[in-house]
C-alpha cells in the first residue's frame, strides 16, 4: 500500500508506550503483532480488541508491551480479562481525536 506524501502542516505524531505486567528472567517472545497504518478521516474513536493467546499448553504470560504511534496523546488500554500469571489476555486499545495510528503489540511469557 503506498502512503500519501507527507503533510507539512501535519501535527506531531505521539509514541505512548503501555506496559502490563513485570518482565522476569527466562522469558519467551510469545506473539507479536504489528499493525499497518490505520487512519480514520474524522474525530471518531476507533476501538480494537485484541486476545493473545487463545491456546499454548505450558505457557504463562508474564508482560504485554504496546506501542501505540498516533497524532493525538490521547489514548487508553483496558485489560478486560486475564492479565499477567494467566494463559489468556484480552485487552482494547482506544484512541480519540486521532487520524493516524498505528500499533506494535508485543506479549512475554515463561514455559512451565
Amino acid at each position: 500500500m503506498m502512503l500519501p506524501p507527507a503533510n507539512e502542516d501535519a501535527p506531531p505524531t505521539y509514541e505512548l508506550k503501555y506496559v502490563v505486567g513485570d518482565h522476569q528472567f527466562g522469558e519467551i517472545l510469545a506473539f507479536e503483532r504489528k499493525s499497518g497504518v490505520l487512519w480514520y478521516g474524522d474525530k471518531y474513536s476507533p476501538e480494537i480488541v485484541q486476545k493473545y493467546p487463545t491456546s499454548g499448553e505450558g505457557l504463562k504470560i508474564t508482560a504485554v508491551e504496546i506501542i501505540a504511534t498516533q497524532t493525538t496523546n490521547v489514548g487508553t488500554l483496558v485489560v478486560t480479562r486475564g492479565g499477567p500469571g494467566f494463559r489468556n489476555v484480552e485487552f482494547t486499545l482506544r484512541a480519540f481525536n486521532t487520524y493516524f495510528w498505528t500499533y506494535n503489540i508485543k506479549v512475554f511469557g515463561k514455559i512451565f
